[in-house]
């Protein structure tokens, strides 16, 4: 079964860095009582250290964090996102290639994993605001075709067109 996958756009598309997000609580997907700020951009080398401790603390296992340190050696990354509040990554989320062949029928798309968030961050809206901006930004990248986007983290399929 496929979905179409919303997404929201947020800041100006012209940007593809630093997305700042407002959030605050009772409005969906707020970060607590009080507003914070929520900047969304591409992962850096100086992030490393940081990923690996949200992947390990959200699975409560370095297999993810190892996934994608080994696709980070490969150059296998399409795209690959933070989260940051107060100048800290609280969340990450990674597209690596994947190609499907279906008889005549072939896909080149992004699969979707790992992502994850810290456990005390969990549940308020930042991993949907990783998975909306890294589909936007896959999109705008594959604005002259189709891109699809499969989720490895759900028995779902999920095409982005």
């Amino acid at each position: 079964m496929c979905f179409k996958m919303a997404t929201l756009s947020v800041g100006n598309e012209d940007s593809d860095d630093h997305r700042p997000v407002r959030t605050q609580a009772g409005r969906g997907g707020g970060l607590g009582r009080d507003p914070v700020d929520l900047s969304i951009r591409e992962e850096r080398p100086e992030d490393d250290i940081s990923i690996r401790h949200v992947n390990e603390v959200a699975f409560e296992r370095p297999q993810e964090a190892r996934l994608g340190d080994a696709l980070r050696v490969q150059d296998a990354i399409v795209l690959a996102l933070v989260a940051v509040v107060d100048g800290r990554v609280v969340g990450h989320i990674l597209f690596s290639p994947v190609r499907l062949q279906s008889g005549a029928e072939k896909f080149e798309g992004a699969g979707l994993g790992p992502m994850a968030g810290l456990p005390r961050l969990q549940r308020r809206g930042i991993g949907s605001k990783l998975v909306f901006e890294g589909t936007r930004r896959l999109r705008v990248r594959a604005s002259l075709g189709d891109m699809t986007c499969i989720s490895a983290a759900t028995p779902r399929t999920a095409l982005v067109r």
